[in-house]
């Protein structure tokens, strides 16, 4: 191994390699703007050419000296060059045009206004214009008898398949005068099934409110009675008097009819008692109900014993928890199920048998 170490390279004292222009790798190139370029338009000068003395001095020292005319000329050594090689130089035909690509017209090609925008208007241009334009106007009355057909045949198509809806009910509107005026009377008139007519309605549908009679009303008129008298507009006078029946009254009435129609539901034909009617209240009250909390983590639990006797199924523990959460849930016959299948995955365990044999009915167990 050397000694002497890595050499380093001195970079700025070498110089740079052949073909090297510096930003060119980050796009850092040579660019035109419009002050570089100077106004659309060179003012004329009295020998009737464009003179261009806003433009940089030609070359890359101070330029080249033109006879006649102070200091330097423009030329393409200063960098005014524009895009595709072209700018606003001054040649050997004095031309100034701006010949960049966004100065170009297809039509009229490198220029603003048209390809004679320097050449004056005179009246042979004038005569010519005006014959072009009789030309135009003769092609086009030949053609307009033609283009009118062609249009009316593109309108009859177009109302043939599309016709108006006048024109579909052309037939029965011509038959609406041989109607006579009773006829025209016998018409029922269909009402008003605007979209503003449901919008009312259903607006006071909404706005109507209901609330039920306080308890204190039917407190107060509890042992209240009617009477009073009844004057017709005719002669004599009628003055029904007693009592009535009070609010106690009619709940009474309504208490006793229940208690026929329990009576009658007690006894049916065969004399075999179908409702009980002094233990129905008591039966409803020892109906247990389940709330959702309740049936979330009965599910919850449903789908773990599940995991648990699939994954090993010889164990008779989880075999007996989930037939006991199916009991709990109400679900005999899937408990008794779910215990028939643990005795026959696991047949040499008691306490699966135990378990089938108290879900099951006394006679089904001895067996």
């Amino acid at each position: 191994m050397s000694g002497l170490g890595q050499r380093v390279r001195n970079t700025y004292a070498s110089g740079a390699p052949a073909n090297y222009v510096p930003g060119l790798g980050r796009g850092a190139v040579g660019f035109t703007t419009r002050s570089d370029i100077g106004p659309a338009r060179a003012p004329m000068t009295q020998d009737g050419t464009q003179d261009a003395p806003f433009l940089p001095p030609a070359g890359r020292g101070r330029g080249v000296e033109i006879p006649g005319r102070p200091g330097p000329s423009a030329g393409r050594g200063s960098g005014t060059a524009g895009m595709g090689g072209f700018g606003r130089e001054k040649d050997e035909n004095e031309d100034f045009g701006d010949y960049s690509e966004t100065n170009y017209d297809e039509f009229s090609g490198y220029s603003s206004r048209g390809l004679f925008q320097d050449t004056p208007y005179d009246q042979d241009d004038k005569e010519a214009d005006d014959i072009y334009e009789q030309v135009d106007e003769r092609m086009d009355a030949r053609r307009k008898r033609r283009r009118e057909l062609k249009q009316l045949e593109e309108l009859k198509k177009a109302r043939k398949e599309m016709p108006k809806i006048s024109d579909q009910f052309a037939d029965l509107k011509s038959s609406l005068q041989n109607m006579s005026d009773a006829e025209w009377e016998m018409i029922p008139d269909i009402g008003d099934y605007s979209l503003k007519y449901k919008i009312n309605t259903a607006l006071q549908k909404r706005n109507e409110m209901f609330a039920p009679v306080p308890d204190s009303v039917l407190g107060a008129n509890a042992g209240s009675t009617i009477s009073g008298t009844i004057t017709p507009a005719g002669n004599g006078i009628e003055t029904p008097s007693g009592m009535t029946s009070s609010v106690t009254g009619l709940a009474g009435a309504r208490g006793a009819q229940l208690s026929h129609k329990l009576d009658k539901m007690s006894d049916s034909i065969s004399g075999q008692t179908v409702v009980d009617p002094k233990g129905y209240l008591t039966d409803l009250n020892s109906l247990k109900l389940t709330s959702d909390a309740e049936i979330g983590d009965i599910k919850k639990a449903r789908l773990l014993l599940r995991s648990v006797t699939m994954t090993n199924p010889k164990h008779g523990p989880g075999w007996i928890a989930a037939a006991r959460l199916e009991e709990v849930a109400g679900k005999i016959v899937q408990a008794r199920k779910i215990i028939a299948q643990g005795c026959e995955s696991c047949p040499t365990q008691e306490d699966v048998w135990l378990e089938a044999a108290r879900l099951q009915n006394p006679e089904n167990a001895k067996t």
